[in-house]
């Protein structure tokens, strides 16, 4: 299987990116033909040569392959971590290209702490612009205990998003740095109590090399009359299961909140368009400096079950795409995140999509007799490769068919089994062939003490019903 790509949740073979060598190359390039007197110094000329420098030749193929990895590695992720919203899925996709300056690159390798955090930012056109609009924050504090520290670099905020950047950095040697997999986080007021609900956070999980790893994490404000703290410890507790001795990590920090008090615009929109079929209204559009959020709902009556739709984006007046980064979904409809608009102010934008990802509703349940090992309903294309006991665990794999430009996974959150006892997944392994075949293994918890006839419920699945929209609307700018 040498032309297999192997994906494994919460594992990957990272590799050094070619983004990081030819942003290095070109910034170094920039300033040595122009002369070291020439170099920007301040914000608006950072921004002004941002703004106008062309391009090195090859750079859009490293971001494109950039963008590739990330989408595959945050694919296979699996469940998502949800505080107090466990009823929500949470999507990431990169979809689409992004433009990259090395002068951007060269003014936030400026920025004490935050060159690590380079390539993250320029996969996000809104980001950009939000620090080209001086919201991006200093913070320099940490934590140290183990022979390892914990450090939050700086943060990138408004009213609906807290992007933590943050690094553990080896102080002893022999000291190692855990995966961020067999972390929890938690997040606390001013007053030291934990924040329960009201968020969701998400971020990269690659295996920790070297000593210093710098990450990213993304705190998302669900509830929109919860105003952004003005200040926030963040807690990084080690589980002890990964070997090492648990331990936490904890800093606090205050935020700058006049940054971008009142940088909010919002409009309802009640457009009405349909795919495949089925009929879907784009509700409310709301504009913050690091994002847009777009709710759309799905008409009751639509006869299949919708998970989402496919392939995003948003084009303004002036030709520049916008892409989708996460989407939280409920029985209602969806609230789908785009790169933010808000500080180029469009006119008008145009939502397209390539189409439905959906299932007929009878066939998201499906029987397997852990005996025979017989699936009875579910997908026709979908079949079953067998189970497997991994400690109190068991592991059930499946094969389907996929499209490799939809990064869309197979799910399946909860199983019962004859005596009615429920037991949830926690771990997603995929394969993916060059054939077009997507084999997947689900991991579920205590899953040893299965028994019987399970009853599974599918929650996602890589079915796409081709049929491209357009919806136009006008946006609140002036």
């Amino acid at each position: 299987m040498d032309e297999e790509k192997k994906e494994t949740l919460l594992r990957s073979d990272e590799q050094s990116s070619p983004l990081e060598g030819k942003l290095a190359d070109s910034s170094a390039g920039n300033f040595e033909s122009s002369g070291e007197k020439d170099k920007p110094t301040t914000l608006a000329e950072w921004k002004q040569c941002y703004t106008e420098t062309p391009l090195p030749a090859g750079l859009d193929e490293a971001v494109r392959i950039g963008i590739e990895r990330g989408a595959r590695r945050r694919r296979t992720r699996g469940r998502s971590r949800l505080a107090a919203w466990s009823a929500a899925a949470v999507l990431v996709l990169f979809l689409g290209s992004v433009r990259v300056s090395p002068a951007f690159a060269a003014y936030i390798s400026q920025i004490p702490g935050l060159e690590s955090f380079v390539e993250w930012l320029t996969l996000d056109k809104g980001l950009q612009l939000a620090v080209d609009h001086d919201l991006v924050q200093e913070i320099g504090v940490s934590d140290t205990h183990d022979g390892v520290e914990f450090r939050v670099d700086g943060v990138i905020a408004d009213e609906a998003r807290i992007v933590i950047m943050y690094s553990f950095v080896v102080k002893t040697p022999g000291a190692k740095i855990p995966d961020q997999a067999h972390f929890r986080l938690g997040l606390y007021d001013s007053n030291g109590k934990r924040i329960e609900g009201g968020y969701a956070v998400s971020g990269g999980s690659s295996p920790a090399e070297g000593d210093t790893v710098s990450r990213v994490l993304e705190v998302e404000l669900m509830e929109e009359n919860n105003p952004a703290p003005q200040s926030l410890e963040v807690a990084m507790v080690q589980e002890a299961a990964t070997g090492i001795t648990a331990g936490e990590w904890k800093v606090g920090f205050d935020l700058d909140t006049a940054k971008f008090q009142g940088m909010r615009q919002e409009q309802e929109l009640h457009h009405t368009f349909t795919s495949a079929g089925q009929t879907f209204t784009l509700k409310r559009a709301i504009y913050y400096p690091t994002r847009m959020k777009l709710e759309i709902d799905s008409d009751p009556n639509n006869r299949l079950h919708i998970f989402g739709l496919t392939g995003l984006s948003l084009t303004d007046e002036e030709g520049r795409v916008w892409t989708t980064k996460t989407a939280t979904i409920d029985p209602d409809g969806w609230t789908v995140f785009f790169e933010s608009s808000y500080f180029t102010r469009p006119k008008r934008l145009t939502l397209s999509g390539l189409g439905v990802n959906a299932l007929p509703e009878n066939e998201r349940v499906l029987q397997l007799d852990l005996d025979s090992g017989k699936l009875t309903g579910g997908p026709a294309d979908l079949s079953f490769e067998g189970s497997r006991v991994n400690g109190n665990d068991r592991s059930f794999t499946f094969k389907m068919p996929y499209e490799s430009e939809h990064p869309i996974a197979f799910q399946m959150e909860k199983v019962t089994d004859s005596t009615e006892k429920a037991f949830e997944s926690h771990l997603f392994e995929s394969h993916q062939s060059d054939g077009g075949i997507l084999e997947q293994t689900i991991t579920f918890q205590g899953g040893k003490e299965m028994k019987g006839t399970l009853t599974f419920r599918i929650s996602g699945y890589p079915r796409v019903e081709r049929s491209p929209f357009t919806v136009e609307f006008e946006t609140p700018f002036p």
